[in-house]
């Protein structure tokens, strides 16, 4: 299992312990695009309820 492997089951676990099936649903495309952009992690975070 890779690295990314295991941050992507780590945040599904996260997800679902927290009820969060918004940020779920959302979360790896927000990945993306703040890799692309450069985001900080404050600014991800900021962005991941829209």
């Amino acid at each position: 299992m890779g690295a990314a492997t295991d941050t992507a089951a780590t945040l599904g676990y996260l997800i679902r312990a927290l009820k969060a099936p918004t940020i779920g649903r959302g979360w790896e495309q927000l990945a993306i695009t703040a890799r692309d952009q450069g985001w900080s992690h404050e600014e991800d975070l900021t962005r991941i309820h829209r």
